[in-house]
Protein backbone atom coordinates (compact mmCIF):
# COMPACT_ATOMS: atom_id res chain seq x y z
CA UNK A 1 0.00 0.00 0.00
CA UNK A 2 0.54 3.50 0.02
CA UNK A 3 2.82 4.69 2.38
CA UNK A 4 2.71 8.48 3.79
CA UNK A 5 5.65 9.26 1.54
CA UNK A 6 3.63 8.49 -1.45
CA UNK A 7 0.69 9.76 0.08
CA UNK A 8 2.16 12.98 0.25
CA UNK A 9 3.32 13.13 -2.58
CA UNK A 10 -0.11 12.21 -3.72
CA UNK A 11 -1.44 14.97 -2.13
CA UNK A 12 1.36 17.59 -3.38
CA UNK A 13 0.76 16.66 -6.95
CA UNK A 14 -3.15 17.35 -6.29
CA UNK A 15 -2.60 20.55 -4.88
CA UNK A 16 -0.39 21.78 -7.66
CA UNK A 17 -3.04 20.42 -9.79
CA UNK A 18 -5.61 21.49 -8.17
CA UNK A 19 -3.99 25.12 -7.16
CA UNK A 20 -5.53 26.60 -10.74
CA UNK A 21 -8.25 25.48 -10.13
CA UNK A 22 -8.53 27.25 -6.70
CA UNK A 23 -7.02 30.36 -8.39
CA UNK A 24 -9.96 29.58 -11.19
CA UNK A 25 -12.64 29.18 -8.41
CA UNK A 26 -11.28 32.37 -6.46
CA UNK A 27 -11.44 34.36 -9.83
CA UNK A 28 -14.68 32.71 -10.73
CA UNK A 29 -16.23 33.80 -6.91
CA UNK A 30 -14.29 37.42 -7.34
CA UNK A 31 -16.82 37.14 -10.92
CA UNK A 32 -19.99 36.40 -9.28
CA UNK A 33 -19.09 38.77 -6.05
CA UNK A 34 -18.59 41.42 -9.31
CA UNK A 35 -21.93 40.37 -10.89
CA UNK A 36 -24.00 40.18 -7.36
CA UNK A 37 -23.30 43.89 -7.55
CA UNK A 38 -23.88 44.55 -11.01
CA UNK A 39 -27.04 42.96 -10.63
CA UNK A 40 -27.99 44.82 -7.13
CA UNK A 41 -27.44 48.48 -10.07
CA UNK A 42 -29.12 46.37 -12.36
CA UNK A 43 -32.31 45.77 -10.28
CA UNK A 44 -31.92 49.22 -8.54
CA UNK A 45 -32.06 50.50 -12.63
CA UNK A 46 -34.80 48.26 -13.46
CA UNK A 47 -36.55 49.70 -10.09
CA UNK A 48 -36.17 53.22 -11.01
CA UNK A 49 -37.30 52.57 -14.44
CA UNK A 50 -39.90 50.61 -12.96
CA UNK A 51 -40.85 54.26 -10.90
CA UNK A 52 -40.51 55.60 -14.47
CA UNK A 53 -42.44 53.78 -16.52
CA UNK A 54 -45.56 54.23 -14.18
CA UNK A 55 -45.02 58.20 -14.57
CA UNK A 56 -45.01 57.46 -17.83
CA UNK A 57 -48.03 55.49 -17.90
CA UNK A 58 -49.75 58.46 -16.24
CA UNK A 59 -48.85 60.80 -18.22
CA UNK A 60 -50.15 58.81 -21.27
CA UNK A 61 -53.19 58.29 -19.39
CA UNK A 62 -53.71 62.13 -19.11
CA UNK A 63 -52.99 62.57 -22.35
CA UNK A 64 -55.46 60.06 -23.59
CA UNK A 65 -58.32 62.20 -21.26
CA UNK A 66 -57.19 65.51 -22.87
CA UNK A 67 -57.03 64.26 -25.85
CA UNK A 68 -60.53 62.74 -26.02
CA UNK A 69 -61.51 66.40 -24.57
CA UNK A 70 -60.07 68.06 -27.55
CA UNK A 71 -61.19 65.54 -29.89
CA UNK A 72 -64.60 66.73 -28.19
CA UNK A 73 -64.11 70.09 -28.81
CA UNK A 74 -62.32 69.59 -32.19
CA UNK A 75 -65.96 68.00 -32.93
CA UNK A 76 -68.00 70.89 -31.41
CA UNK A 77 -66.15 73.22 -33.62
CA UNK A 78 -66.35 71.55 -36.81
CA UNK A 79 -70.29 71.63 -35.94
CA UNK A 80 -70.05 75.37 -35.36
CA UNK A 81 -68.58 76.01 -38.40
CA UNK A 82 -71.49 73.90 -39.69
CA UNK A 83 -73.51 76.24 -38.78
CA UNK A 84 -71.60 79.21 -39.67
CA UNK A 85 -72.00 78.44 -43.42
CA UNK A 86 -75.06 77.49 -43.23
CA UNK A 87 -75.87 80.65 -41.61
CA UNK A 88 -73.67 82.55 -44.19
CA UNK A 89 -75.22 81.07 -47.11
CA UNK A 90 -78.01 81.93 -45.61
CA UNK A 91 -77.25 85.46 -45.33
CA UNK A 92 -75.83 85.81 -49.09
CA UNK A 93 -79.21 84.21 -49.99
CA UNK A 94 -81.01 87.04 -47.89
CA UNK A 95 -78.74 89.66 -49.44
CA UNK A 96 -78.93 88.35 -52.73
CA UNK A 97 -82.93 89.32 -52.14
CA UNK A 98 -82.05 92.76 -51.12
CA UNK A 99 -80.08 93.49 -53.53
CA UNK A 100 -82.58 92.35 -56.34
CA UNK A 101 -85.41 94.43 -54.26
CA UNK A 102 -83.48 97.72 -53.96
CA UNK A 103 -82.71 97.04 -57.85
CA UNK A 104 -86.39 96.87 -58.36
CA UNK A 105 -86.72 99.81 -55.78
CA UNK A 106 -84.45 101.58 -58.10
CA UNK A 107 -86.41 101.05 -61.10
CA UNK A 108 -89.16 102.32 -59.53
CA UNK A 109 -87.71 105.12 -58.38
CA UNK A 110 -86.49 105.81 -61.89
CA UNK A 111 -89.91 105.49 -63.48
CA UNK A 112 -91.38 107.90 -60.36
CA UNK A 113 -88.90 110.17 -60.48
CA UNK A 114 -89.65 110.43 -65.54
CA UNK A 115 -92.93 110.40 -64.28
CA UNK A 116 -92.78 113.55 -61.82
CA UNK A 117 -90.64 115.14 -64.71
CA UNK A 118 -92.76 114.56 -67.89
CA UNK A 119 -96.42 114.52 -66.10
CA UNK A 120 -96.52 116.17 -62.95
CA UNK A 121 -94.39 119.45 -64.08
CA UNK A 122 -96.81 119.96 -66.46
CA UNK A 123 -99.63 119.52 -64.76
CA UNK A 124 -97.84 121.67 -62.00
CA UNK A 125 -97.55 124.28 -64.66
CA UNK A 126 -101.20 124.10 -66.31
CA UNK A 127 -102.49 124.62 -62.38
CA UNK A 128 -100.07 127.58 -62.02
CA UNK A 129 -101.10 129.33 -64.94
CA UNK A 130 -105.17 128.01 -63.95
CA UNK A 131 -103.45 129.80 -60.24
CA UNK A 132 -102.40 133.05 -62.09
CA UNK A 133 -105.69 133.47 -64.02
CA UNK A 134 -107.96 133.08 -61.21
CA UNK A 135 -105.40 135.46 -58.92
CA UNK A 136 -106.18 137.82 -61.92
CA UNK A 137 -110.05 137.33 -62.18
CA UNK A 138 -110.03 137.78 -58.35
CA UNK A 139 -108.25 140.90 -58.42
CA UNK A 140 -110.71 142.28 -61.10
CA UNK A 141 -113.57 141.05 -59.25
CA UNK A 142 -112.17 142.89 -56.33
CA UNK A 143 -111.13 146.03 -57.85
CA UNK A 144 -115.21 145.84 -59.64
CA UNK A 145 -116.38 145.28 -55.44
CA UNK A 146 -114.61 148.22 -54.46
CA UNK A 147 -115.79 150.58 -57.09
CA UNK A 148 -119.44 149.07 -56.51
CA UNK A 149 -119.38 149.52 -52.22
CA UNK A 150 -118.04 153.51 -53.51
CA UNK A 151 -120.87 153.57 -55.98
CA UNK A 152 -123.40 152.17 -53.07
CA UNK A 153 -122.02 154.84 -50.57
CA UNK A 154 -122.74 157.54 -53.10
CA UNK A 155 -125.82 156.28 -53.66
CA UNK A 156 -126.85 156.42 -50.13
CA UNK A 157 -125.04 159.79 -49.71
CA UNK A 158 -127.48 161.16 -52.94
CA UNK A 159 -130.55 159.23 -51.59
CA UNK A 160 -130.49 161.08 -48.11
CA UNK A 161 -129.97 164.20 -49.56
CA UNK A 162 -133.22 163.93 -51.73
CA UNK A 163 -134.98 162.56 -49.19
CA UNK A 164 -133.69 164.11 -46.43
CA UNK A 165 -134.31 168.47 -46.73
CA UNK A 166 -132.66 169.04 -43.68
CA UNK A 167 -129.44 167.30 -45.22
CA UNK A 168 -129.56 169.76 -48.23
CA UNK A 169 -129.36 172.70 -45.95
CA UNK A 170 -126.54 172.25 -44.04
CA UNK A 171 -125.03 171.55 -46.90
CA UNK A 172 -126.30 174.40 -49.09
CA UNK A 173 -126.66 172.14 -51.56
CA UNK A 174 -129.29 171.30 -53.65
CA UNK A 175 -130.65 168.46 -55.89
CA UNK A 176 -129.49 168.40 -59.47
CA UNK A 177 -132.97 167.52 -60.63
CA UNK A 178 -134.88 170.43 -58.57
CA UNK A 179 -135.17 173.89 -59.47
Amino acid sequence: MLDTKDLEMIAEIMERSLKPVKEDIAEIKQDVAVLKKEMAEVKQDVAVLKQEMAEVKQDIAVLKQEMAEVKQDVTTLKQDVTTLKQDVTTLKQEMAEVKQRLSSLEDRMTRLELTVENVMEKQISIVAEGHLDLSRKLDEAVRVQSEMEMIKLRLTALENEVWNPRIRRKTGQRHRGAV
